[in-house]
């Protein structure tokens, strides 16, 4: 019974740090409007980051 407990908790806290998150998206371009690729984009404070595709494009998944 106490590790039915013990997993019923760990499966509330992780899905509570899912919907604590929101994505991200954008387009890097540079001065003449050209798309930027392999640039990375992280986000501040955390390891959490990026690169652009071959069209400027990148999506990111950040905390709320």
């Amino acid at each position: 019974m106490k590790n039915y407990l013990l997993c019923l908790l760990f499966l509330i806290c992780g899905s509570m740090t899912l919907v604590a998150q929101q994505r991200v998206t954008g387009n890097v371009t540079g001065s003449d409007g050209e798309p930027l690729i392999g640039v990375s984009v992280t986000e501040v404070g955390t390891p959490n980051g990026t690169t652009t595709d071959l069209e400027g494009n990148y999506s990111l998944e950040v905390a709320d």
